[in-house]
C-alpha cells in the first residue's frame, strides 16, 4: 500500500482529506507524541515525517537511510 488513511477514533469514520499518499510502499507508521507528528517508513529506505496538527498533514522532513 502507498496510502495511509486516518480515521476519527470515536466513530471510525474516514476524515476528509485524511489520506497521506507516499512515494513508496509503507512498511511501518509510528506516532511521535512529543513532536505531534507521524513517522512513515517506506520500502525505498526513507522515513517521512508528517505534522498531524496541520490541516493537510504537511510533510515536515524526509530522511534517506543509506544501505550498510
Amino acid at each position: 500500500m502507498k496510502v495511509i488513511r486516518i480515521y476519527e477514533a470515536s466513530t471510525m469514520q474516514n476524515l476528509p482529506k485524511s489520506d497521506i499518499k507516499c512515494p513508496g510502499v509503507v512498511l511501518a507508521v509510528e506516532f511521535c507524541s512529543d513532536k505531534n507528528a507521524i513517522a512513515i517508513s517506506l520500502s525505498d529506505r526513507t522515513i517521512v515525517f508528517h505534522d498531524i496538527g496541520s490541516k493537510n498533514y504537511k510533510k515536515l522532513k524526509t530522511l534517506h537511510i543509506p544501505s550498510t
